[in-house]
């Protein structure tokens, strides 16, 4: 049965010892010449550089969208379909439109100008702040990619990079016929210095460069690939405040009791 976590790794033990055994194992045998089989030879197996290898692939995705046409703010919820996004996004949709990757046209702040019934209830009712027309430049369409979700066309950048500098520990985990990896770390995290304020501004906390990471990955059989189930990250030198890694390993073991 599958141990849970604690913040500082001890409970990782038991899984430790198992790696190590299967690492002594397969050092052994092909010292000796025998027939690696087994988990020495396992097509899913997780190696450190592996690991960096997965997660810089995972974290270098499109990190910015932006909704082309007439999109409305709100304030929670924003539903893509309907033409919505998060108002706290906004500060991001100045700073790309100042960089002429889009274009802003008929804003109109409804906390600001209050013309009449429908904006009192777009504002009350709908939670909407504020509502413009986005629109695409030569520049934004040769830099990111278009996404079309059935009416919606939506503009998806890579503004961020992040690079994994170590891996600290990497652990299998077992649940049922699942495989499962926790993964923690250190990484880099690098926003161009001309949208480090809007970023800060519309993702809610300063993005410090230097971080670190805990993450859980699942081998998914029928892809051949990892896939990231849950993560905490924190400043590199604090401790995570997040027990997301910890909360879904404790829910998969109860599971499978």
């Amino acid at each position: 049965m599958m141990q849970a976590l604690n913040e500082d790794g001890s409970s990782y033990e038991k899984g430790k010892r198992r790696m190590k055994l299967v690492r002594l194992l397969c050092i052994l045998g092909v010292l000796t010449g025998a027939v690696v089989v087994g988990s020495c030879s396992r097509s899913n197996s997780l190696g450190d550089n592996a690991a960096r290898a997965v997660l810089d692939r995972l974290w270098n995705q499109p990190d910015v969208y932006f909704l082309l046409g007439d999109v409305k703010f709100v304030t929670r919820n924003p539903v893509t379909a309907q033409g919505q996004d998060s108002v706290q996004e906004w500060p991001l949709y100045q700073a790309f439109a100042r960089d002429g990757v889009i274009t802003i046209r008929n804003q109109k702040d409804l906390t600001k100008h209050f013309t009449g019934w429908n904006d009192w209830l777009s504002l009350t009712q709908d939670n909407i702040r504020l509502s413009a027309t986005v629109g695409l430049t030569a520049k934004g369409r040769a830099r990111g990619t278009l996404i079309h979700q059935g009416h919606v066309a939506e503009l998806a950048l890579k503004v961020a990079t992040i690079k994994v500098n170590r891996i600290v520990s990497n652990d299998e985990e077992r649940t049922g016929s699942d495989l499962y990896h926790v993964v923690v770390g250190t990484l880099t995290y690098n926003v161009p210095k001309d949208m480090s304020a809007a970023f800060a501004a519309a993702r809610g906390w300063n993005h410090v460069r230097k971080r670190r990471f805990r993450v859980l990955l699942k081998y998914d059989a029928i892809n051949k690939d990892w896939v990231e189930v849950a993560s905490d990250i924190a400043n590199q030198t604090s401790e995570f405040h997040s027990d997301n890694v910890t909360s879904v390993l404790q829910s998969l073991n109860w599971k499978n009791r």
